[in-house]
């Protein structure tokens, strides 16, 4: 499973979603006996949450507070994803 995530990467960066979100429970599952694995779950989750809004160019969540900004300014609502019709369903593959 890592192999494979690795070589997706080497290739172009883009890993099907699915696929991880697979490799993602069976990691979860092993992490129970082994925890050292744990931290590195967190790459694997940004990875599947990066197609969501308010997320900065590594796919890291924005602070509440630059949210809070950004919504204030009315004019870069648009620009900055609030439309969440837009992102209801996962993409099939992701960066």
């Amino acid at each position: 499973m890592i192999l494979w995530i690795k070589d997706s990467l080497k290739e172009d960066g883009i890993i099907d979603f699915k696929i991880l979100e697979s490799y993602k429970g069976f990691l979860i599952y092993i992490s129970r006996t082994y925890p050292s694995i744990t931290p590195y779950l967190k790459g694997i989750y940004i990875t599947l949450d990066s197609w969501r809004p308010w997320r900065d160019e590594k796919a890291w969540k924005l602070p509440l507070s630059e949210i809070k900004a950004v919504l204030d300014e009315r004019s870069m609502s648009s620009s900055l994803g609030l439309d969440a019709s837009a992102h209801d369903k996962p993409p099939t593959k992701v960066k």
